[in-house]
């Protein structure tokens, strides 16, 4: 890997998300060392055009880490509008430009948060409601950074690509059950067998009333006859 590339890419809600992300950029420098995590305050030089410099160092990064705390999805702008629901929102365009680029994406839960669903999201982030996330909680900080570390590392060393219940692996759709032969659901098994008992107990009604009562009369009437 070229010494410019930058391995992580930290994507986070500054009104929310720059605390915890500052600590974990902390902690990857330390591991990987600051050429190989891009967090824009730090990273960004002087002068440069914000948006230019996002998409390169997103395109020269192995993996996105995307900090979301409980407000991440609802975070609205000065008028009262969603930040995501507007296309040229950074934290949108981060995240779309690594899944559209197929980059590993990490969906990083802090504050008791969770993954949004695919309806929740615009439609170029409706697939980051599939990857599997990572939580960090305040009280298990350390251990859990060192399990985040040891899944990136994996990564950023092509060691061998994620495995289905790594953070930021695609989640496996649920398998549906089969279908019942002939493409009948057992309900419709039991409709039908109802129908067919109820048809049978109203035919032997109907025979016994017509020989217990309707048979005798018929008979009694035709001897009144002269």
């Amino acid at each position: 890997m070229a010494s410019d590339t930058k391995a992580v890419f930290i994507s986070y809600r500054r009104a929310a998300g720059a605390g915890y992300a500052g600590r974990i950029a902390d902690a990857l420098v330390e591991h990987f060392g600051e050429d190989k995590v891009f967090r824009d305050i730090d990273s960004l030089e002087p002068g440069l055009d914000f948006a230019e410099a996002i998409e390169r160092a997103i395109e020269s990064s192995e993996v996105l880490i995307a900090v979301i705390g409980k407000n991440w999805l609802t975070a609205t702008d000065a008028a009262g509008q969603k930040r995501l629901e507007n296309p040229d929102d950074y934290v949108r365009t981060e995240i779309a430009t690594a899944l559209k680029r197929n980059i590993r994406v990490i969906p990083l839960l802090i504050q008791g948060a969770t993954v949004p669903s695919a309806r929740e999201l615009p439609d170029d982030l409706a697939p980051l409601s599939r990857r599997n996330a990572f939580e960090i909680h305040d009280s298990s900080w350390r251990d859990d950074v060192r399990r985040l570390v040891t899944a990136l590392e994996r990564e950023i060393n092509g060691d061998r690509p994620a495995t289905r219940d790594e953070p930021g692996a695609v989640k496996q759709p649920e398998p549906q059950p089969e279908p019942q032969p002939g493409g009948k659901q057992p309900i419709m098994g039991l409709v039908g067998l109802f129908l067919v008992g109820a048809l049978v107990v109203c035919f032997i009604v109907l025979i016994y009333i017509f020989f217990a009562y309707l048979l005798p009369a018929i008979n009694q009437g035709l001897q009144a006859l002269p």
